[in-house]
């Protein structure tokens, strides 16, 4: 689900956009998209295609979204994904929805066990693999770092997207974006804007130097990594086809821990996985 805001503005896009996108053309970009990411776009998406690619189809002054599409193609056969128009082509179309302390209960769980299990510089790893803008990974670290009594631990945040990646990066958020964040976590962490800046919210760099951010296509198989006693990846798996789906969960699962944790999104389920053990609901702990 897409906020007010971006919905208003991908509805003026499309009002501006005067090339047309017929139903042959949106279906060489949806399957363009899925085979660099996994994703199925619906057919209810095409208004949102249109929206989200006419401003790179103005840009270069290609007549029609198929020219578009032979560029985005030769581009990639070129530079692979990661780089050139590919890359713009993946970030306009993955969907990016997070918030600071999203689904409270995980961030519940993740304090009283780490609190409990990982004391006395007992190391601790934690990978958030869509971090989207960064609310996520921040949030994390926010409950961590509140939460142990050493600074032996370390995230990785990754997405797709580097658009989102680079936003991440900058720390920078608005004071409506933090409001999420509990008082206590934001005395501690954030520092507010004043003047002309008043809107403004930055994490602090203490913080933020416990975050690797990266890029990573979790469709595409994965880099070398080390094992991670906590992996979030919540509300994506929901974008997957079945196959796929299983591909990534064996991948996330073989880059856990011995008795380490895999947090979903309360809008998935994980069912009869060899490896996986459900604790809580949307929870679930590496056994065997």
């Amino acid at each position: 689900m897409l906020c007010r805001g971006q919905r208003k503005r991908e509805e003026k896009l499309f009002e501006e956009s005067t090339v047309e996108l017929d139903h042959s053309e949106f279906k060489l970009l949806q399957a363009l998209f899925f085979q660099h990411t996994g994703i199925s776009l619906s057919d209810r998406k095409k208004q949102l295609v249109i929206a989200r690619l006419a401003k790179r189809v103005r840009l270069y002054q290609f007549d029609s979204f198929y020219q578009y599409y032979c560029f985005v193609k030769q581009d990639a056969a070129a530079k692979g994904c990661g780089e050139g128009e590919l890359q713009h082509f993946i970030d306009r179309l993955t969907t990016h929805e997070t918030s600071f302390f999203r689904e409270p209960k995980h961030f519940e769980f993740l304090a009283h066990t780490i609190k409990a299990d990982f004391g006395h510089n007992q190391p601790l790893s934690i990978w958030s693999g869509a971090c989207s803008t960064g609310e996520e990974p921040y949030s994390i670290a926010m409950t961590v770092a509140n939460h142990i009594d050493h600074n032996n631990w370390q995230i990785v945040a990754s997405d797709i997207s580097t658009d989102v990646l680079n936003q991440a990066k900058s720390r920078r958020f608005s004071r409506q974006d933090v409001e999420s964040i509990p008082l206590h976590y934001r005395l501690d962490h954030c520092l507010m804007g004043t003047g002309n800046k008043q809107d403004q919210v930055k994490i602090k760099k203490t913080l933020a130097t416990k975050i690797a951010f990266t890029q990573i296509n979790l469709a595409k198989g994965l880099p070398i990594m080390p094992a991670f006693d906590f992996i979030f990846l919540r509300n994506v798996l929901i974008y997957f086809e079945d196959d796929i789906k299983h591909q990534i969960i064996s991948r996330l699962a073989a880059k856990l821990k011995p008795k380490g944790y895999l947090l979903l999104g309360h809008s998935e389920s994980l069912l009869n996985h060899p490896k996986l053990k459900q604790v809580q609901p949307t929870v679930y702990r590496l056994v065997g």
